[in-house]
């Protein structure tokens, strides 16, 4: 056949197993993150195909505060720093659903029972569901901001780092086992605290995000419909065994560029579980994924995702059968 036939046929193929070696070759150089150019090409190499080493399944699943959850008759009322008789009742529900671990991408900052004229008890329930739930329950903190201390001292937990790191491109492909506070302070970071509390082989010092489908694509559920469900079977189906994480997905809130920039969005789906509607979400910016390649390639831009969805990562992939060159780890987040 032709060169010129051979390439018209399959040009397709044969750019994007260029793009997905030239990648390659750039993770090769190093951990330190990828520039514009090897970032594109990366990022485009992890759509063009889905096979990933590691195992199967969906260990890690996410609770949403959504816009319909904060609209909803039992929230509409309540500002987010008075929501910890919400998350308590959560947090109980998911425990006694069998979840491994339960990571909240939230900074409990502010404790309700210093509110002036309170009777000091307001957050009571969430208190003593913390309490309850010392073992498997991880809070978030930043650099300067960490939980209130009868958060820290309920949960035994003084919080992990929710700081992520970014690559030159300004694209969040690396996630950390540990991150250094200005006061050289190595905290464990929220995925790292998680496999520790679940029982996992330790996270990695650096892993670098290969998702084989977009990562809102991860078992997503509206906050308000796991608060209402009272079918404790129902709910046992869906949390049972896995890694819990709860934030928000405001499309206005925390977005961060992602290696998935380049798929195809995820589409929500209805569901009912017993006698509980637990709907799986779909994208939480609907219609940004058609503009990300086009965005991308204009202006160095690409449409983001919550920044929670870049801290799920199971247990670091097993390696493929035949040896490879040293390169970062590998989370699928699937």
């Amino acid at each position: 056949m032709p060169w010129s036939d051979f390439w018209r046929r399959h040009h397709r193929a044969l750019a994007t197993i260029a793009a997905g070696a030239l990648a390659a070759g750039a993770s090769l150089l190093g951990d330190g993150g990828l520039n514009p150019v090897d970032g594109f090409l990366y990022d485009l190499s992890l759509a063009a195909a889905d096979r990933r080493p590691g195992g199967s399944g969906e260990p890690v699943a996410v609770v949403a505060l959504d816009r319909e959850s904060l609209e909803a008759d039992e929230l509409a009322a309540l500002p987010r720093a008075l929501l910890s008789p919400v998350w308590a009742k959560l947090l109980n529900g998911l425990t006694e659903s069998g979840a491994k671990a339960v990571g909240f991408d939230i900074i409990f900052e502010y404790s309700a029972n210093r509110i002036p004229g309170g009777d000091g008890r307001y957050d009571r329930e969430f208190l003593v569901a913390l309490g309850r739930a010392h073992d498997r329950v991880v809070l978030g903190r930043a650099a300067k901001a960490g939980p209130a201390p009868p958060f820290a001292a309920a949960a035994s937990d003084g919080g992990a780092s929710v700081e992520l790191l970014l690559d030159p491109d300004g694209v969040q492909r690396r996630m950390m086992a540990r991150f250094r506070t200005e006061t050289g302070e190595a905290l464990p970071t929220l995925a790292a605290a998680l496999l520790d509390r679940a029982k996992q082989p330790p996270m990695p010092p650096v892993v670098r995000l290969a998702p084989a489908a977009p990562l809102e694509a991860i078992p997503t559920y509206r906050l308000i419909d796991v608060i209402r469900c009272a079918d404790k079977n129902a709910l046992r189906e869906v949390f049972a065994g896995k890694i819990v994480l709860v934030g928000t997905n405001l499309a206005e809130e925390d977005r961060k560029r992602t290696p998935d920039r380049f798929m195809p969005e995820p589409q929500a789906r209805a569901q009912k579980i017993g006698d509980c509607r637990l709907d799986r979400l779909g994208a939480s910016d609907p219609g940004a994924a058609p503009r990300r390649a086009y965005l991308s390639m204009r202006r160095r831009y690409s449409m983001s995702s919550p920044a929670i969805w870049c801290s799920p990562c199971r247990n670091p992939p097993r390696p493929p059968p035949r040896p490879l060159p040293p390169v970062p780890p590998r989370c699928s987040a699937f």
